[in-house]
């Protein structure tokens, strides 16, 4: 009889250790999945922001007349500048889509963020960007709507992943004022 009890608890021992390690494994395994998420996402938000950069630092480079933002308002931003340094003055537009227009995602906030150059056809980047904010300020910080006015301006991005994983989004927020030297 002993014997049998001892085998019982072996039994219920073991049990309970092979469950104890399969959940392990099993929160393992969501940790990885949601870290992964979670880096894309910051990954992508890094390369935005990356380009966002370049462009929005040279913003009235080699731009001779008095107009170097064309249009700023809190989503839509087109401004001048000699883009790739040969001499002749390009424009660069930034605005956000509409939800509807990603629907390859699982997301149903995200909104394509449009980069246009030129004349070109402006082709929709899939960010993850659920909301893009521009505000404006004059030389004394003052928020300011007159585009002669601008000397500085603020972005404000809000991303998420394009899916969701154990009932999460991930999420990635960026904020960055820029002072442009063409612009002073």
């Amino acid at each position: 009889m002993a014997a049998v009890l001892d085998l019982i608890g072996a039994t219920l021992i073991s049990a309970f250790i092979t469950f104890m390690l399969i959940s392990v494994n099993n929160n393992l395994s969501v940790t990885a999945t949601q870290q992964y998420m979670n880096t894309n996402t910051q990954q992508n938000m890094v390369a935005l922001t990356e380009m966002m950069q370049f462009d929005f630092k040279n913003i009235g480079y080699r731009v001779t007349d008095s107009i170097k933002i064309q249009k700023a308002d809190t989503s839509y931003f087109s401004f001048k500048l000699d883009y790739d340094n040969n001499g002749t003055v390009d424009s660069i537009i930034y605005y956000l889509g509409n939800t509807s227009e990603l629907t390859m995602t699982e997301n149903p906030n995200d909104k394509p963020l449009y980069r246009k150059v030129n004349n070109t056809t402006a082709l929709p980047g899939n960010w993850g960007i659920t909301r893009m904010r521009f505000k404006y300020y004059d030389s004394l910080g003052v928020e300011t709507t007159f585009r002669s006015k601008i000397r500085s301006f603020k972005v404000l991005i809000e991303a998420m992943s394009p899916s969701k994983y154990d009932g999460r989004w991930s999420y990635s927020n960026w904020e960055k004022l820029y002072k442009p030297r063409n612009l002073r």
